[in-house]
């Protein structure tokens, strides 16, 4: 997702992940990602001033009914391409 939004100046890679069982999943679970713009001008901010950053996202797998599943914790690498000097 941040791949796409960013665009190719970008370089995203998946660092780390912990997931918290809470519940056996015996159907279908969901998940809902939400980046918001906010989100995306602070990544681009501290690209700026910082060779690569770690950026932390939690979320939810839930089935239908809303129920929590389980907690994923994720890792982004986040790092913003630098045109090399002529």
């Amino acid at each position: 997702m941040l791949i796409k939004i960013l665009g190719p100046g970008y370089t995203v890679w998946d660092k780390a992940a912990t997931i918290r069982f809470q519940k056996p999943g015996r159907g279908k679970l969901f998940a809902r990602f939400l980046l918001e713009e906010r989100e995306i001008a602070t990544i681009r901010r501290l690209t700026e001033a910082s060779p690569s950053i770690d950026r932390v996202y939690n979320v939810d797998l839930t089935d239908a009914a809303g129920v929590v599943h389980a907690s994923v914790e994720k890792t982004v690498y986040i790092r913003r391409n630098r045109d090399p000097s002529p």
